[in-house]
């Protein structure tokens, strides 16, 4: 049995990793990649090839190797909560130091997220999804939350202020996207305006729960 958890808030569940996302993660980093113009765009502007059949492998043994369920997943996959939970994104989290660069032994958690299909973009899925991970993040008494991104992205942007963070470092024209010059941008999570946020979007108390032990 795999032990599985799942977080659910509106129409979005997130969940573990499972054996058949695999296909869709490599999918989207070789066929449907529109997305990578938003997320990082400089990481896949020269990066090398990439051995996918290796990859394969290894997430498999890793999903079926790591069920525990007190350990804090730095990665939750995002499913719709229809009939077949599709599969349409992810969340993450990383540590980043007090100069605000990512380093394993910051003692910042910032989050990030991606919905991969940009048809399902602009429908609330990924404030859904952010709201599911902060909240998750919550529960294991990570309550001092940022999220990072690059003055070209403006959905990000926009996301992010909605659901309460606030600008709290900036690196003018560190980050070059196709031959243009933007700002790094370092966002923290004000919880007074995100618990209204969140409020707003299923009402107080909210939509949400844990699940475990779920066989697949």
């Amino acid at each position: 049995m795999i032990l599985v958890i799942e977080v659910i808030f509106g129409r979005i569940l997130l969940r573990d990793m499972q054996p058949a996302d695999i296909e869709d993660v490599i999918r989207w980093n070789t066929v449907e990649t529109e997305w990578q113009n938003w997320d990082a765009p400089w990481e896949f502007a020269d990066a090398a090839p990439y051995d996918w059949d290796a990859y394969r492998v290894r997430k498999r043994e890793e999903i079926l190797a790591m069920r525990d369920d007190s350990t804090v997943r730095t990665r939750l996959e995002i499913c719709l909560r229809d009939e077949r939970k599709t599969h349409i994104g992810a969340v993450s989290c990383y540590r980043v130091g007090n100069d605000w660069r990512i380093t394993d032994s910051g003692t910042h958690v910032a989050v990030g997220l991606t919905v991969y299909a940009q048809s399902l973009r602009g429908r609330g899925y990924g404030g859904d999804a952010l709201c599911a991970y902060i909240d998750y993040l919550g529960q294991h008494a990570i309550k001092d939350v940022y999220t990072q991104t690059w003055s070209g992205n403006t959905p990000m942007i926009a996301l992010a202020q909605r659901a309460g963070f606030m600008e709290c470092n900036r690196f003018p024209g560190i980050r070059v996207v196709r031959g243009e010059r933007y700002d790094a941008l370092t966002f923290r999570l004000d919880r007074g305006r995100y618990k209204r946020y969140r409020d707003g979007r299923v009402g107080p108390g909210g939509q949400t729960g844990r699940s475990y032990d779920r066989k697949i």
